[in-house]
């Protein structure tokens, strides 16, 4: 096997253990859904790393916004049929306030609020500690996974399962690939 595919196996199954928390998250607010001046939704919780989406359902308006985090950059984009959606990745924690801007939109406001990301689990299964040896590897891989009776599957990136296997006791273990 060669080494480009082993390394991307060998990612695949980081990703695979890695807590669902170390991914970021896209929101995505419905600029003037059914033909109304509002967002929708008009109010997130995300964390730090996740990304508010604006896309346009009816009309033109803008997302701008008004109160925001200190060190968070200000937006003011239009959004159309011409320019439909626009992207912004919450870095600060903090609650963004924002707007729609055009035909005196007053009532069209919404708000991000922004929480530091959760710690990733990184390097475990279940909460267990699991140890991938050696990293890279040419055709063979050991695990040593602390909890007996526990199923093992590594995945290519484009989700084809590539093994499977039951580890029943909890001592190093071989996986070919």
């Amino acid at each position: 096997m060669n080494k480009k595919l082993l390394f991307t196996l060998l990612f695949a199954i980081c990703a695979i253990v890695m807590n669902k928390s170390a991914y970021a998250t896209i929101y995505v607010v419905q600029v003037g859904p059914n033909n109304t001046k509002t967002f929708s939704p008009d109010s997130i919780n995300c964390y730090v790393g996740d990304t508010i989406q604006w896309m346009t359902a009816s009309g033109s308006h803008t997302t701008t916004s008004t109160t925001i985090p200190a060190a968070a950059s200000p937006w003011s984009i239009a959004i159309s049929s011409a320019s439909p959606e626009f992207s912004y990745v919450a870095t600060t924690v903090g609650c963004y306030y924002y707007k729609s801007t055009n035909f005196g939109d007053t009532l069209m406001k919404g708000v991000f609020c922004v929480t530091p990301a959760p710690p990733a689990s990184v390097g475990s299964i279940a909460n267990e500690p699991i140890s991938i040896i050696p990293n890279p590897a040419s055709s063979l891989v050991k695990l040593h996974v602390t909890t007996a009776n526990t199923t093992v599957s590594m995945y290519n990136l484009i989700g084809s399962a590539v093994t499977n296997m039951h580890i029943t006791n909890t001592t190093a273990t071989d996986m070919y690939l």
